[in-house]
Parts: structure tokens; C-alpha cells; sequence
């Protein structure tokens, strides 16, 4: 098998031809080190733009952790080991214990880790704490650097704000500031977007839809300057007065949602029990996988909460089947239920208010700058009037739940459920599933259903039937 190689540059800065050899110098020493060890090179990852603080699996380092986990490589070879991490402690831990337990070498080309001689492992720990005490202390320097830039006024974005000019690094307004500030006086007057954009067109200034939004909503325009983190006001010369910047913030409108019909709900057998095991927040049915121009038509269940760094989902037909096996494996004892004629319609709208209601609070939640325009006190008495209509919704759907008539010694119960539909099966359901807790693959594919869920049972479950669930 074939040594992968992996190489690393923390920040591109667009460079590029002959002036950028940072990736050419590290191939270079990877290459004369594969012939010198007389070593075969396979697969090779190149991050460009990537800080070796991050995650294995947040970067192609990776996939090759997996592949030689796989067997599909001997090893990984590196310029230099700091291209490897300079992550905690922890996570460089990791990735040699990973290498380790694999059976797979690691070479680092520039400073001679070889994982095959004796004693390298605590060379290796050695040099990472070395790498990240230097990494902590360039990250100290650029932050004290940039935030004493902005403070002086400079302007640190690449991006020169639509309005400016930058002179010796400052923004100076130009002769499009008049239009820049018309254009926060229309949004702060109510006016739509669509309209803003075609009256800039008219002046001879073409913006998009997003264009415009970023505009509108960056306070660069106010004299404020950013620089690691910090915000300073009075940096530069003013375009909108900061009534007007938050005039036009809140004339945004809100979000209107297409009430919840069950088109989806009604085809989905764990519909609102599915939980996003990173963020915790429940994940919604949705239709996905259309061609350009065709109708979605695939569903699958989707962590959408904004601020999840996973973002979980799962296919429905990955998912449902199991479950479906999942309860005719565990309930198999279980023979007979009793069947009553039941109201499935007001069961169904109040699980559907339930679920709108969540919708409701987590978007406020998510909004950033809900407390700065409405303040503390009217943001905390808003947050309780969601609050409350979520306990309200709730309160509501679990006792049309309870009335539902609870399982007796009358049908067979493999008869009863071929007879049920997905409402039918789903409300058994949860008599017995508390949630499903789905959780995240990064990109990998054809992984076990098994190693990508938790099925979390209620307090009833062995309770009433004397069931184990299998581990």
C-alpha cells in the first residue's frame, strides 16, 4: 500500500503562480522524502485557507485518518508536523492514538517524525505543544495588530463598502454616498427591497437582492470599524445616522411561514420524535433531491437550526424502515390491541401547532438582533409570550394524545398495524419512543443506519410491557 500525503497552508491570502510555493515547497519535501525512505505516495489532500486549530474531521486530514482506519493506506506523510495540528493537546492526542491503533506510520519530512522508531511518540507531543504555543502566540500578536488597526480607523475588509472610497486605508465617502443614504431613508420608510434595487438600476448603480440586504444591514455606514472581535465607533466618516441605520433594521419584515398542511408530516413515521444530536434541537421533514427545474421528491429528516455547526439529517427511507423493524422486533410478544374509531384530525392539528409553535420560538431565539432593537425588557416579555404558547401547544397535543385509546387484548396486533396508516403507527409510536437523536456523518456515505441514530424510549416502556431495547 501506498503512503496518502497531506498538506497544509493556514492562510492563502490570494497568492498564486509563481509567487506562492508554499504548497509546491511542501510537495517537494514530501517527494524527496518518499524517495529517500523508498516509499510509494497515493492519495493526496491539500487544505488551502485552513488553520491547523481545527477539528481532524473538520478538514481533509480527516479522510485520510479514515482511509488508513480502513486499511486503504499504510500511512500519512507531512512536510512538517505542524501541518498536521496545532490544535489542543486532545486532539493531537487523538489523531496519534488513531494512527497508533490503526497500525499506520506516520513521517513528517522536515523535522524527521517517523512513528517507526522508537521513542517518537513523545518527540512527537513535544514539537505539537511547541507548535501550538507558537500558533497562540502569532494568533495574540494578529489580534493585537488588527484591533489597534481598527481602532485607528483602518479599514480591514478586502471589500471596499459600496459609498467609499479608501485612501491610505480609511473610508472616505464618494459621490454614490447620496445614493447609499437614500437608500436606508426608502427601507427605513417601509419600502421593499425589490423597489430599492430597480431605483439604484435607474442611477446607474446595479446592486442584487442580497447586495443590497448586506448593504443595508452593515454598519460600517454608521463610522463603526471592526477588528478582532471588537467593534469602534467613530472610526471614519459617516453615511446614516445610527437612527436611521436602526430605523431601517426594523423595517424589515417578518418572516411569513406557510402554515403546516401534514403533506410531509403525513408520510413521514418519525415525524417530530427526530432530534439533531449536536445542536439538541428537533429536525424537520423535508422534500429534497429535485433535478434543475423538477420537483424535489425524496424526504428526509433536517436539523435547519441556524446556528448548528452539523447540521444533521438522514434520509426518510433509511430511517422509517428501521424504526418500522425496530418496533415489530421489540413488540413481537405484544399479540393483540384493541382498535376504536378515533379522530385523527384534531390529534394531527395539535401536534401541528406544537410544532409551530417551536418553529416560532427558535427563530426568535436565533435572531441576533431581536434584543438590540426591541431591548432587554420588551425582548424577555416577547421570549415569554413564545414560551407560553409552546407550553400552551404542548399541554395540548399530549392530552389529545392521552385520549386516544391505549392498546387491549381485541386485534392482532401485526394485523393492526399493516391496517394503520403512518398517523396511526406514529401516534402508537409514541406511547413508547420519546425521540430519535440523529447524528451527524460529515460527508461520509453508505454509513449503517445503526451508527447514525438512538432510538431513547419512554418511562412506560418496560414499565408496561417488561421490554429491553437492544443495546
Amino acid at each position: 500500500m501506498a503512503f496518502d500525503s497531506y498538506i497544509r497552508v493556514s492562510q492563502k491570502r490570494g497568492r498564486g503562480g509563481d509567487s506562492y510555493i508554499t504548497v509546491d515547497e511542501q510537495r517537494r519535501l514530501i517527494g524527496d522524502a518518499a524517495a529517500r525512505l523508498g516509499l510509494k505516495l497515493g492519495l493526496e489532500v491539500v487544505d488551502e485557507d485552513v488553520s491547523g486549530s481545527k477539528k481532524a474531521a473538520e478538514r481533509g486530514l480527516g479522510r485520510l485518518l479514515d482511509r488508513v482506519e480502513d486499511g486503504q493506506s499504510e500511512g500519512i506523510i507531512v512536510a512538517w508536523q505542524d501541518r498536521l495540528s496545532r490544535g489542543s493537546m486532545i486532539e493531537t492526542a487523538d489523531v496519534w492514538e488513531r494512527l497508533a491503533t490503526a497500525k499506520a506510520r506516520l513521517i513528517s519530512a522536515g523535522d524527521g517524525v517517523d512513528s517507526a522508531a522508537p521513542g517518537q511518540e513523545l518527540l512527537f507531543h513535544i514539537r505539537a505543544a511547541i507548535a501550538r504555543d507558537q500558533w497562540q502566540r502569532y494568533r495574540a500578536n494578529w489580534q493585537t495588530a488588527t484591533r489597534n488597526a481598527a481602532e485607528r480607523g483602518i479599514h480591514l475588509s478586502g471589500n471596499v463598502p459600496l459609498g467609499y472610497d479608501r485612501i491610505a486605508g480609511h473610508l472616505v465617502p464618494n459621490d454614490l454616498a447620496p445614493l447609499v443614504l437614500d437608500a436606508f431613508e426608502r427601507r427605513a420608510r417601509g419600502e421593499p427591497f425589490k423597489a430599492i434595487v430597480a431605483r439604484l438600476a435607474e442611477q446607474g448603480v446595479i446592486v442584487s437582492y442580497t447586495g443590497l440586504k448586506w448593504v443595508l444591514s452593515n454598519p460600517v455606514y454608521t463610522g463603526q470599524s471592526r477588528g478582532a472581535g471588537k467593534t469602534f465607533d467613530g472610526a471614519h466618516l459617516t453615511i446614516v445616522s445610527r437612527m436611521l441605520f436602526d430605523q431601517a433594521q426594523a423595517a424589515k419584515p417578518t418572516r411569513v411561514r406557510t402554515a403546516v398542511t401534514g403533506a410531509v408530516t403525513g408520510k413521514l413515521l418519525a415525524q417530530g420524535i427526530v432530534f439533531c444530536e449536536t445542536c439538541g434541537h428537533r429536525m424537520n421533514g423535508s422534500l429534497y433531491g429535485g433535478k434543475p427545474g423538477k420537483k424535489a421528491s425524496k424526504l428526509r429528516y433536517q436539523c435547519v437550526y441556524e446556528h448548528c455547526t452539523a447540521r444533521a439529517a438522514i434520509p426518510a427511507n433509511l430511517l422509517d424502515p428501521h424504526l418500522d423493524e425496530w418496533f415489530r422486533e421489540h413488540y413481537a410478544r405484544l399479540t393483540t390491541v384493541r382498535i376504536e374509531p378515533t379522530d385523527r384530525t384534531r390529534v394531527q392539528t395539535l401536534e401541528n401547532s406544537y410544532e409551530s409553535a417551536l418553529y416560532d420560538r427558535d427563530q426568535f431565539l436565533a435572531n441576533t438582533k431581536a434584543l438590540t432593537l426591541l431591548g432587554q425588557t420588551k425582548w424577555e416579555a416577547t421570549l415569554e409570550g413564545y414560551v407560553a404558547a409552546v407550553d400552551e401547544a404542548r399541554a395540548g397535543a399530549e392530552g389529545a394524545r392521552a385520549e386516544m385509546p391505549a392498546p387491549d387484548l381485541r386485534m392482532p396486533l401485526e394485523e393492526a398495524w399493516e391496517s394503520w396508516g403512518i398517523p396511526d403507527r406514529r401516534a402508537f409510536l409514541l406511547r413508547f419512543v420519546k425521540r430519535v437523536v440523529a447524528k451527524p456523518v460529515y460527508g461520509k456515505h453508505h454509513v449503517p443506519v445503526l451508527d447514525r441514530i438512538r432510538i431513547e424510549t419512554t418511562p412506560g416502556f418496560k414499565k408496561i410491557y417488561g421490554l429491553r431495547v437492544a443495546a
